[in-house]
C-alpha cells in the first residue's frame, strides 16, 4: 500500500515517497516542471524542497 510521509522543518519539507504504483518521471512545483538536478533526494527516498509552494505534482 502506497504512503507518503511529510516531515516539516523550518524552511523545508522532507517528503518520503514509498510504495507508489509508478516510477516518478517528472516533478512539478506550482505547475512548473523541475529538473531532478534542482531538487534534493536523500537516501533515494526523501525529497527535500522549500516550503514556499502551493502545488506539488508527481508524474509517472
Amino acid at each position: 500500500m502506497p504512503y507518503i510521509f511529510v516531515f516539516l522543518g523550518d524552511d523545508t519539507i522532507k517528503i518520503n515517497l514509498k510504495g507508489l504504483p509508478f516510477k516518478v518521471n517528472k516533478i512539478k512545483i506550482d505547475n512548473e516542471q523541475v529538473a531532478f538536478e534542482e531538487v534534493f533526494f536523500e537516501n533515494d527516498n526523501f525529497l527535500i524542497i522549500q516550503k514556499d509552494f502551493t502545488e506539488l505534482h508527481f508524474i509517472g
